[in-house]
């Protein structure tokens, strides 16, 4: 460790070599000298990695507390010890409050500072490991996040060059199957009926790649703050009957009905496109999750809060399911990214694992908050959106 001596007596420099010799010997302690303060702010100018300075008060041209006042306050990695008569208290105390963190009186003892200069030396090389290992997470989160970034924003770009050609797909798909239905003896023909049955296959499963790349574009989207939320007022009723007559046929494929509970003029702000998407994953995660032939319930109403005297109003959207319900562990992770829970798709139906995450960043964004609610295995989960009413 390299310590700066500052004091003007020649003799104070032959007497620190000699008493130091065996750490100077072992590479312990290398130690530079200068007669006042102003060669001292030179030498510590050449040598940066100075980790100590050992100054004397009373000093001609600059003396120790000026020179402690210059270099105390601007690296927290180099300690100050001060020297002075031990009757000149009033000048040691004012070093202390500067930023000394120890001082000696003279006459020096000896055994005295090589205690103290060990004592600051373990206090430094304690602060440089914490600032080396901190220098050393910085960095590597700096590259975490870098390549997180990366990773990001070449998901979005592979996910959207994907949505074009299933597009493409999913079209080609349902004019195979039209074109087919419309033939004569379609109905009669096994053949025809086959090409009908793969063409819906086809549309099916990319129908669940387009939902993944939506997902995924979403996410993207949201990780880097680059999804827009446009906010208007609007009937969330409205958007909810749209959102339920849209997923109609597919809770009729399975059995389900979808009763449906609106008041009118629940008005609230919201971002219209992205409060579809909201609702159109809570009922589609229900239709998806409950068994065949259930029911599934949505609501939408005002209700009442009384918080500190004051009466608020909100607008609550309820999706409820009589599916296979949550656990505890579910409770824990269910708005989490890529997470699994104990519910399994009842018709063979895929899942992203990053709907839910990004119903709450959506909804947060507009200005509301979404839970959950389930007794249970088995006994079915409730999810709730609450927004302020306009």
């Amino acid at each position: 460790m390299k310590i700066l001596v500052v004091d003007d007596e020649s003799d104070f420099e032959t007497l620190i070599i000699e008493r130091f010799r065996k750490e100077i010997g072992a590479g312990q302690y290398e130690f530079l000298f200068a007669p006042n303060g102003l060669v001292a702010l030179q030498k510590l100018r050449e040598h940066q990695d100075v980790r100590i300075v050992l100054t004397d008060i009373n000093m001609p041209e600059m003396d120790g507390l000026t020179l402690l006042s210059k270099i105390a306050p601007h690296n927290p990695l180099r300690k100050v010890i001060v020297i002075s008569a031990y009757g000149d208290m009033k000048n040691i105390r004012a070093a202390m409050n500067q930023g000394a963190v120890d001082f000696i009186t003279k006459p020096v003892d000896f055994k005295d500072l090589k205690l103290t200069v060990e004592k600051v030396a373990l206090q430094v090389s304690a602060m440089l490991d914490a600032w080396n290992k901190n220098a050393e997470l910085t960095e590597a989160n700096r590259m975490l996040n870098e390549a997180n970034q990366l990773k990001t924003e070449l998901l979005s770009i592979a996910a959207h060059d994907l949505k074009n050609p299933l597009q493409s797909i999913i079209g080609f798909a349902e004019l195979i199957r039209e074109s087919v239905t419309q033939m004569p003896h379609a109905e009669t023909d096994e053949d025809l009926k086959r090409i009908v049955q793969w063409s819906e296959r086809i549309s099916q499963a990319s129908q669940r790649m387009l939902s993944l790349i939506k997902d995924l574009l979403d996410t993207a989207a949201l990780e880097n703050g680059k999804l827009r939320i446009t906010l208007a007022v609007a009937d969330v009723s409205q958007i909810t009957e749209s959102v339920v007559m849209q997923n109609k046929d597919v809770a009729e494929r399975k059995g389900q009905k979808i009763r449906l509970m609106l008041q009118p003029d629940c008005l609230a702000k919201v971002d219209s496109k992205r409060f579809y998407e909201v609702v159109d994953n809570l009922i589609s995660n229900a239709i998806k999750y409950s068994p065949l032939g259930k029911i599934i319930t949505v609501s939408c109403q005002k209700i009442s809060r009384n918080q500190n005297g004051i009466s608020n109003t909100y607008i609550l959207l309820a999706v409820k399911d009589e599916g296979q319900g949550l656990t505890e562990s579910d409770m824990t992770k269910l708005f989490g990214k890529f997470q699994r829970l104990s519910a399994q798709p009842t018709g063979g139906e895929g899942s992203t694992g990053l709907g839910l995450a990004i119903v709450k960043e959506l909804v947060q964004l507009q200005g509301g908050r979404v839970w959950a609610e389930s007794e249970g295995i088995g006994k079915g989960t409730t999810f709730f959106v609450e927004l302020p009413a306009v």
